[in-house]
């Protein structure tokens, strides 16, 4: 029997810059497609650009379903666009659901609603609630009841920030919620290119020595390019928007006013040559979900800065502005300015460490049928780190053991000193007398000391590394347990450690009394990209390459791909 699957957004645009990778993840499943959104009013893209992309779905075999679904709540618009779509539902009868949007999101799922109870299955990503912590009153009065009543209508919930994500688990009623971090960012395709930075800069006629700040997003409101402008009045800056919106005149004459060299550029599909010719990149938003300009715009190395706001915190600690203090942005750009080679070097290296090749290698998996453990395993994962306050990029080291003497645990504390990689923690499970001695060694403040647990299971399954450094030992059982798991250890060469991890593991193994040999041995296993193996591959997704984002994408699809 064939499979069936639908893709709804309110607007055309959100299936062209979110949606396409989902598509092909779904037919390389063996469904159907179809895909139901507004193309005559395509949101912030063209309608030439709108009836390029009908072409192209058509030309994957995908059919399109003009629906106009509103963004705003407006009750003709919404009675007209829930009982065209609870007719489209109730007559293809669709295994699979895909919905987006606060509007769309919410037609969509109180349409399918009767065809839940005969099977087919529904997924909700939001793009960034309404309600937040800040937002208006009004936001929380009308959409957080909303959201939680429809979550029970829901199978997948998928949020792309972690604020998001913490209150939908713990508030909603979704049978499953999941942290993915947007769409991703191609990696490749925006990577700097220096040769390239003149193309856009000579069509401006700016100099190479002209300061230029850039912002991607529509021109609207909640975009908040007008506080940009008034902070930089008086500098000596060229402000380039890439967007296309109804403020395009009042930002203009906000401009002119400031005495400010405003560039507003509309709509391109050379996004990159932008990126490439500016020297910073500001996202002045007062509300965003996780915005993937921000993320483009750190892999192709500039320097950010960016509203103190849910979404960009997950992504930029410096510098961060209140979005409605007009002195604050323009510290905040000054301080990007001066710094601009360091922060454009840590944004680099933060999107491009999540870049995991080894992704791929699992690929022919999913797609065989292991994605609901993998999905199993992804969340606990989550939920762990979250708990300990561990950042989901960082590579986590675990050492289980009394804090005494002969465990050594100090000798690890003083080589990760040593190291000082900030993109590292180390979490010790055990209680003893030297726990005060442990926090005092400590210099990098990413240590947890635990105490006694009982989730050792959950804590392995979230590491990244075992680390026993004994002196002294007989025949551990904390390292047969941690090897069991398929977490990858390192250990003090003595006996019981020797027997468990002699011929392809000896190289795993030092010295517990010689810290330059441990340094070297952490060192190497921290640096190792292939660190995670094994059982660990599959919770190892929190990345924001576009490849590993698909992958979750595959996990979650590949729940129901048996119905």
């Amino acid at each position: 029997m064939e499979k069936k699957a639908l893709q709804l957004a309110s607007v055309a645009s959100m299936i062209d810059q979110f949606n396409i990778p989902n598509i092909q993840i779904l037919q390389s499943f063996g469904y159907r497609v179809d895909v139901a959104a507004d193309f005559t009013n395509p949101g912030n893209i063209s309608k030439e650009r709108a009836a390029e992309l009908i072409q192209r779905l058509e030309d994957m075999d995908v059919r399109v379903i003009d629906i106009a679904i509103p963004r705003s709540i407006n009750p003709g618009a919404v009675k007209s666009a829930y009982r065209k779509t609870k007719k489209l539902i109730t007559t293809e009868h669709y295994n699979l659901i895909h919905c987006h949007s606060p509007v769309g999101g919410a037609i969509c799922r109180l349409a399918a609603k009767g065809e839940r109870k005969k099977g087919t299955k529904v997924i909700y990503t939001a793009h960034g609630f309404h309600f937040y912590n800040g937002a208006p009153l009004k936001n929380w009065m009308i959409f957080y009841p909303v959201e939680k009543w429809l979550s029970k209508f829901t199978d997948v919930l998928i949020t792309i920030n972690q604020e998001d994500y913490k209150r939908a688990g713990r508030k909603f009623q979704a049978k499953q919620t999941v942290y993915v971090p947007g769409i991703g960012v191609d990696t490749e395709k925006f990577a700097p290119c220096q040769s390239k930075r003149g193309k856009i800069r000579e069509e401006l006629g700016l100099k190479n020595s002209q300061i230029m700040i850039l912002s991607v997003g529509e021109l609207n409101e909640n975009k908040n390019h007008e506080s940009v402008i008034r902070a930089i009045a008086g500098l000596n800056l060229t402000y380039v928007i890439v967007g296309k919106g109804e403020l395009k005149e009042k930002l203009e004459s906000t401009a002119k006013e400031c005495g400010v060299d405003l560039r507003l550029m509309g709509f391109c599909t050379n996004v990159s040559d932008f990126y490439d010719a500016a020297d910073v990149y500001i996202l002045p938003s007062i509300r965003e979900g996780l915005n993937v300009s921000l993320m483009e715009a750190m892999a192709s190395g500039l320097p950010v800065a960016c509203g103190k706001i849910r979404g960009n915190t997950d992504l930029i600690d410096h510098p961060l502005f209140d979005p409605l203090n007009i002195k604050e942005i323009k510290e905040a750009i000054t301080t990007a300015i001066e710094n601009k080679d360091d922060l454009g070097q840590k944004n680099l290296k933060k999107i491009r460490s999540f870049d995991l090749k080894t992704v791929e290698n699992i690929t022919s998996q999913i797609f065989m049928g292991g994605g609901y453990l993998q999905l199993i395993n992804l969340l606990h994962w989550q939920e762990k780190r979250t708990e300990l306050g561990i950042p989901l990029e960082a590579k986590l080291l675990i050492s289980v053991g009394e804090l005494s003497v002969r465990k050594n645990h100090k000798v690890v504390v003083e080589a990760l000193n040593e190291i000082d990689n900030p993109e590292t923690y180390y979490i010790i499970v055990g209680r003893g007398n030297l726990k005060e001695e442990l926090e005092s060694a400590d210099q990098t403040g990413r240590l947890k000391l635990l105490g006694f647990r009982t989730d050792i299971v959950d804590l392995l399954h979230c590491s990244d590394l075992f680390v026993f450094p004994s002196l002294q030992e007989g025949l551990p059982v904390a390292l047969m347990e941690a090897m069991a798991s398929g977490l990858p250890c390192i250990a003090s060469r003595i006996r019981g450690n020797t027997d468990l991890m002699e011929g392809q593991y000896h190289g795993n193994l030092f010295s517990a009394s010689d810290l330059d040999e441990t340094v070297r041995i952490v060192r190497t296993a921290i640096m190792n990209k292939n660190i995670n193996l094994k059982v660990r591959h599959e919770i190892n997704m929190h990345d924001y390459d576009t490849k590993a984002i698909n992958k979750k994408m595959s996990d979650i699809y590949s729940l129901f791909q048996d119905n």
